[in-house]
């Protein structure tokens, strides 16, 4: 069952509540995460912060966020007024990158992708993965091409390629988890066949 323990004088719990396999589906804390209570029933999975996914998703928000800072440091206005376009669609996939990015993190983090357990996060995790790998190499190959000798716009570019090695290898861990779940889901499915079949007999 789950054990907690609050520090006493503090204005947030910080209490560690570990799930066994005895606790219900669907419980605050799921099954086989470490929750830290932050607050009544608000809790965090601990689990994912240390999880592999858990660290791509930050690293694709630090790199996407200095991206966007890199191409927003250069003050040459020839270049900017020339390329605009380049660097504001560079701008709009690093801030979107950042802010979906955010999102997902906080989702996981509070365990609502299990609470609502009937979403399809996986698939919209994937989907999201594959746009923003298109999306970061065109546009910093753009502005790798555009950097007019800029230094913000080159760290930018470099960003923007190392954001998208970082999704290319979250991308790969979705879809290998994806389909060893939809295995996983056949050969549950085959067997439970096979003994309403032999029941029969």
């Amino acid at each position: 069952m789950m054990s907690a323990s609050d520090i006493p004088g503090s204005g947030v719990a910080t209490s560690v509540v570990t799930a066994t396999a005895d606790d219900a589906v669907g419980s605050a804390t799921g099954e086989g995460h470490e929750m830290k209570q932050i607050w009544k029933f608000i809790y965090i999975d601990m689990t994912y912060v240390k999880s592999l996914f858990g660290i791509l998703l930050a690293a694709e928000m630090v790199l996407s966020l200095l991206g966007l800072i890199c191409v927003s440091v250069p003050t040459d206005e020839g270049c900017a007024y020339l390329y605009s376009s380049a660097y504001s669609f560079y701008e709009f996939v690093a801030s979107s990158c950042f802010i979906l990015s955010l999102v997902w993190y906080i989702l996981y983090l509070l365990a609502i992708t299990r609470k609502l357990g009937f979403v399809r996060w996986d698939i919209a995790e994937i989907a999201t993965n594959g746009f923003f790998i298109l999306f970061f190499l065109i546009a910093s190959s753009v502005v790798a091409a555009k950097a007019c000798r800029q230094g913000g716009y080159n760290a930018a570019a470099v960003f923007g390629f190392f954001c998208m090695i970082v999704l290319a290898g979250h991308e790969f861990f979705c879809v290998r988890q994806f389909l060893e779940r939809r295995q996983q889901a056949s050969a549950q499915s085959t067997s439970a066949d096979a003994a309403d079949d032999s029941s029969k007999d």
